[in-house]
């Protein structure tokens, strides 16, 4: 971990206590820089190093059989959690090493399973397992070696022991652990999470910003527009207008003010009658009183996506220069 962190301040050696004195704490490491600082504050590292550190100069076997028994519930919860038929005889087994080293507070004072049981205090077992019925249980499959019928298919009833030793053996390690180094676990994880949920919000605000910015905006969506006339008869819902048959039909779009244009968006009428939007021509205005062609169609089309260099102007007008109808289901300017 020393060269995580290229302005890391080198690992001090080790502190070897002399026969018979007392050890000394190793001071906990420090780093610089803002993101080693932020990480030191999510992670909680000098106050977790410090602790373990006290906690190992109070008791240092007790804490090398914690964790001991802390690594053998990790491997016995990876097989359990591995398959719905993952054998039972070595969960076990891991298991009771693991109670063993839990119960016992020095190894040379207990020389079996069921004498750890028997001279651990009521607090330690009553606290790991809420009713009698459930301890007895417990105690007589990981204690007395009970089988459970290993051999074959893994039955419901058996997971459901396997379960429960489980619940019973993290509970004592979550309660063999220090009273100091718990709640600052608990608030790294915290931390963490916290951490993580604004990462997971900021990448979303960027997100965002990226697809508007990769996205053009439709300059006319919202934006009032009409036409030259309007067809009194009903017509398809899917058109967004249809006007009369007439010379010069044109559908026009108020921007709302002088805005550059660059591209369109235009989508004909879907189920019939492409030829009556051709010849197309695209104008632009700032007043809608003089115009200027910017584009023109003269084939029939079902999408048009005109575009011209950039023009400034407040009014979109398509119109056709022959008498026929005009419809359009959509239309999208840039």
């Amino acid at each position: 971990m020393a060269n995580e962190i290229d302005n890391a301040v080198p690992e001090s050696p080790p502190v070897v206590a002399a026969p018979g004195s007392v050890p000394v704490a190793a001071e906990p490491r420090r780093r610089s820089g803002p993101w080693a600082r932020l990480f030191d504050w999510v992670l909680i590292r000098d106050a977790l190093e410090q602790a373990r550190l006290d906690e190992a100069l109070v008791a240092p076997e007790r804490v090398a059989m914690i964790r001991r028994a802390s690594e053998y519930v990790t491997v016995a919860e990876g097989l359990l959690d591995s398959s719905d038929d993952a054998p039972l005889a070595p969960v076990l087994s891991l298991y009771r090493e693991a109670l063993f080293l839990l119960l016992a507070n020095d190894i040379p004072g207990k020389k079996a399973l069921i004498i750890a049981f028997e001279t651990a205090p009521d607090t330690v077992l009553e606290g790991a397992v809420q009713h009698d019925a459930s301890l007895a249980r417990v105690r007589h499959l990981l204690a007395m070696h009970a089988s459970v019928g290993v051999g074959g298919p893994v039955t419901a009833e058996q997971r459901e022991v396997a379960q429960m030793t489980r619940t019973t053996v993290r509970t004592m390690l979550d309660q063999a652990e220090s009273s100091r180094v718990v709640p600052l676990v608990r608030r790294r994880r915290s931390r963490v999470a916290f951490v993580a949920g604004l990462l997971a919000a900021g990448l979303a605000v960027l997100v965002g910003m990226v697809v508007s910015m990769v996205t053009p905006t439709d300059l006319a969506a919202g934006k009032p527009w009409r036409t030259s006339s309007s067809l009194s008869a009903a017509y398809s819902a899917k058109i967004l207008f249809h006007t009369n048959e007439e010379m010069n039909p044109w559908f026009e779009v108020d921007l709302g003010e002088i805005k550059p244009v660059r591209r369109l968006y235009i989508k004909n009428r879907a189920d019939a009658r492409w030829e009556r939007a051709v010849p197309l021509i695209v104008e632009l205005s700032n007043d809608r009183s003089t115009w200027q062609a910017v584009a023109q169609r003269e084939s029939p089309f079902a999408i048009w996506e005109p575009s011209f260099a950039p023009s400034k102007a407040r009014y979109v007008r398509l119109r056709v220069p022959r008498v026929t109808f005009l419809h359009l289901e959509q239309v999208k300017v840039y």
